[in-house]
């Protein structure tokens, strides 16, 4: 479908074509939902909802982008997503306890380097651990407490043209967003 939303993201074009089918499955019951509904409210969605860290650029010199990806496919796409910038990477990254990590990990690139973290949900995995699952893996990675004490330690240690993308978890995200005063 050729619609846009204020979210970002390349792998929004999938879900809008899940919220175009679902709008044509309620319009078959009998609802009158115009198609300007539909180009309004998927233009509006961050407006009208605070869904919040969907390729969320909230920086730029050095560009930060926050994405809430937290499963295999999801980060699948976000990476491809990274991969079109010619910016070094850096990747502030954590993870739910319950999240399969031999699933999810084998698939994350191997030429970025990560800094894993907890954070202040108690359901975040610990960073001690995770780091055992990103050595298991051969990813490089440094450990942080929380998403903003690495982030605190890019901004030091970085160049202006580099880029650092904070995912892996609504947790993360929401810890680095509000330490930024972002939600």
């Amino acid at each position: 479908y050729n619609y846009d939303s204020d979210l970002k993201g390349d792998y929004q074009q999938y879900n809008i074509n899940t919220v175009v089918e679902a709008v044509k499955i309620i319009q078959a019951n009998g609802y009158k939902i115009k198609n300007e509904h539909i180009k309004l409210g998927l233009k509006n969605t961050y407006f009208n909802t605070k869904f919040f860290g969907r390729w969320q650029i909230i920086q730029d010199n050095p560009k930060v982008i926050c994405d809430i990806a937290h499963n295999q496919d999801a980060l699948r796409l976000v990476f491809q997503q990274l991969k079109k910038s010619k910016l070094k990477k850096h990747v502030i990254i954590g993870f739910s306890n319950d999240k399969n990590l031999d699933s999810i990990l084998p698939s994350l690139p191997k030429d970025i380097m990560y800094y894993i973290c907890s954070g202040s949900n108690s359901r975040i995995m610990c960073e001690y651990e995770l780091e055992r699952f990103f050595n298991k893996y051969n990813l490089t990675c440094q450990s942080f407490s929380t998403s903003y004490k690495a982030y605190q330690f890019l901004l030091k240690t970085i160049g202006k043209n580099d880029i650092i993308l904070i995912t892996g978890s609504t947790f993360i995200v929401s810890d680095i967003l509000k330490y930024l005063d972002k939600v």
